[in-house]
């Protein structure tokens, strides 16, 4: 599986064969819950959508990149529903404001 997390959309994909994958699409309004969570070395990435039949699980990532992911998802939600902008020029800046927004230390 693979993750991609950009400014305005989360983009899933899923591949479940040879040649075979499901790619979908997340706006960070429509995303209902982030869940993270991990043993001493790899965790799982659960994200719930406002539509119940949609639901993304990801698992097997290593213990850095599951909250990573949970702190830059999470942001992009708090962005996306208080209306504020994403703050910085570089896209370090822009992951710092958002990993600050939520993050949470473990």
């Amino acid at each position: 599986d693979e993750l991609v997390i950009e400014e305005k959309r989360i983009i899933w994909i899923h591949r479940f064969g040879q040649g075979m994958c499901e790619v979908l699409t997340l706006l960070p309004i429509d995303i209902n819950r982030v869940e993270a969570s991990s043993g001493p070395l790899f965790g799982h990435l659960h994200i719930s959508t406002l539509r119940h039949d949609v639901e993304i699980l990801m698992e097997r990532l290593t213990r850095k990149n599951t909250f990573k992911a949970r702190d830059l998802i999470e942001g992009l939600v708090v962005v996306a529903k208080q209306n504020l902008e994403i703050e910085g020029n570089s896209a370090e800046e822009k992951i710092d404001f958002l990993t600050k927004l939520t993050h949470v230390e473990i």
